[in-house]
């Protein structure tokens, strides 16, 4: 390689390295843009900072930014950092719909399974909503299902304690990972293929080493039996091995590959 082209990758290397930098100044001064990305970067680093990441993807949805709303809609469809918080995230996807698709979309597939009353509540949150104004300050007062439990988890991992609480079991949400991706169209199309089979299917974003994946996820289902019901579900009728995931934590539990049939295992990166 010659100097002229050594020094250009140096540069190049410096200049996104302060770029990264320049991200939290920029958020603290108030830029939506620099806030979402932010918050997307806490959310994909590893392990990712679930706090952080809803703090200025929260930020950044207040003052109008449509992918900070539709991406803390899912974080709060998901659960990320807690449980579930439906009437959350519909208020963010509803939000966000009037200028995404997408958004509309996973509103339309989040409300099939609300009550009633948690549509009710969150279609009036979002009536509410002015950029600058957050139309669920009134919920915050309310800490968000899960927090508990994690401390008791902490507390019990740092006694030596190894029994769940009987909460910590019922809060527990079962997933099904369907794969990790590299190409994001890819996600999407799976995602597509499946959500038209009436699944419901969620895209993550994740990090590993320094590449950026999409992993395409079902559920949450609400006990290990419901989950190993829909993996074996997946193999049987679209031959698709997946991984039975406990809130983001993997516990694989294979679903059994027809005999001389090849398959990615599961967690393989796909393209």
């Amino acid at each position: 390689m010659t100097w002229p082209s050594l020094r250009a990758l140096t540069f190049a290397a410096v200049f996104l390295a302060l770029a990264g930098c320049a991200l939290n100044p920029r958020a603290m001064l108030g830029s939506a843009d620099a806030q979402y990305r932010l918050g997307m970067k806490f959310l994909v680093t590893t392990p990712p900072d679930y706090e952080k990441a809803e703090y200025w993807l929260r930020r950044a949805a207040i003052q109008g930014d449509t992918q900070a709303q539709k991406q803390l809609g899912r974080f709060y469809a998901l659960g990320f950092g807690g449980q579930p918080d439906f009437v959350r995230a519909y208020l963010w996807l509803q939000v966000a719909a009037v200028l995404d698709a997408e958004a509309e979309y996973d509103r339309q597939l989040l409300a099939r399974g609300m009550t009633k009353a948690q549509l009710t509540e969150a279609e009036a949150l979002a009536a509410a909503y002015q950029p600058g104004h957050a139309p669920d300050e009134q919920l915050e007062a309310k800490p968000r299902a899960g927090a508990r439990d994690r401390k008791e988890k902490s507390k019990q991992e740092a006694t030596g304690s190894g029994k769940p609480t009987s909460t910590q079991n019922r809060d527990k949400r079962y997933f099904v990972k369907l794969g990790v991706f590299a190409s994001r169209e890819n996600a999407e199309a799976l995602r597509a293929r499946l959500i038209a089979q009436g699944e419901s299917i969620a895209l993550q974003p994740i990090r590993q080493g320094d590449r950026d994946l999409v992993a395409v996820r079902a559920g949450p289902y609400s006990s290990p039996a419901a989950a190993r019901r829909a993996l074996r579900r997946f193999d049987r009728e679209l031959h698709i091995q997946g991984q039975v995931t406990v809130q983001g934590v993997g516990s694989a539990i294979k679903s059994g590959v027809p005999k001389g049939e090849s398959r990615p295992k599961p967690g393989q990166t796909k393209r």
